[in-house]
């Protein structure tokens, strides 16, 4: 079962099983924090020889471990962190690893873009107006305050006349800079045609981040079967708000069935990969790590070990 080992560091190992799963191990001999009974962190004696063993069962998708208690000590299976340097490295392995999902989601993220192609959404800029008017506002505020400060010599409202100066300059400016280079993006969809307002019961609705087809900022697809199919993959909520979502919907886009199977089949490995993860993280019991361990010779002293 065992595939491959990778010695990310002295005292960091990486097992690699031929299911396609990874479980990271971090030794150490110092003093570890530990959660107790209470749930406050405690410090443990170091005799000589003894080593803390933290492990975690890698997630099956790229990217990096969560902060907070990210693994469990081998003997007590308790929660716990990895060290700053441990989950530095074993991020950087995250990173460059190919998982099991990479290639559903790969999938997932073409079918996507194939189904809005037609759409023909395009990106752009806009004025906008609100900051436009903060920006004049500031401006038109400053001068009446630089005006008073110089004609009584007093200073402002706010106790500092040079803020008044500040004030007027920069709010005209920042006024400016809105009308001449517009700093809202967007994106509006260009072929209207494609969208519907009836609900056929088989084509996805559109969630529009914006809520208007000439101006938003994410576009994702929520399926009857309540698959929700975005730029960067595919997630299913079990929730009831989203079956009234798909209802309610004001947009649908019609889609190839075959396209749609496709995303149904996608969907349905990944849901199988993370159910096979969670299967395995079941089998992980201390004595037949343990037994993994000592046969690396990673467990023990680092020191003293291989």
């Amino acid at each position: 079962m065992l595939k491959n080992v990778k010695y990310a560091d002295k005292n960091v190992l990486i097992a690699e099983f031929s299911n396609g799963f990874a479980v990271a191990y971090e030794r150490g001999t110092e003093q570890w924090a530990r959660m107790g009974e209470s749930g406050q962190a405690e410090q443990r004696s170091v005799t000589p020889g003894e080593t803390f063993m933290k492990y975690a069962l890698l997630p099956p998708s790229k990217g990096i471990l969560c902060p907070g208690h990210n693994a469990n000590y081998l003997d007590t299976q308790k929660w716990c962190s990895f060290s700053a340097a441990g989950k530095e490295t074993i991020d950087v392995y995250l990173k460059r690893q190919q998982t099991p999902l990479t290639q559903e989601n790969e999938k997932q993220r073409e079918l996507y873009q194939q189904m809005i192609a037609p759409l023909e959404i395009t990106e752009y800029t806009y004025t906008q107006w609100k900051e436009v008017g903060q920006g004049l506002l500031m401006g038109i505020a400053g001068w009446p305050m630089l005006i008073y400060c110089s004609v009584t010599g007093k200073k402002s409202a706010s106790g500092d006349p040079e803020l008044a100066m500040l004030f007027a300059p920069i709010g005209f400016v920042y006024a400016g800079q809105e009308l001449v280079k517009p700093s809202g993006k967007a994106k509006k969809i260009k072929n209207k045609e494609l969208l519907r307002k009836e609900n056929t019961g088989e084509n996805p609705a559109m969630w529009i981040g914006g809520n208007s087809p000439d101006r938003f900022r994410s576009l994702d697809l929520l399926f009857p079967s309540g698959v929700m199919l975005r730029s960067f993959g595919a997630d299913k909520s079990q929730n009831e708000f989203e079956d009234e979502s798909y209802k309610n919907a004001e947009h649908f886009l019609p889609v190839e069935p075959r396209l749609r199977d496709k995303v149904y089949a996608s969907f349905a490995k990944t849901e199988q990969i993370w159910n096979q993860w969670r299967a395995f993280g079941e089998m992980l019991q201390p004595e037949n790590q343990t037994a993994l361990l000592r046969s690396l010779g990673f467990y023990g002293d680092p020191d003293e070990s291989t």
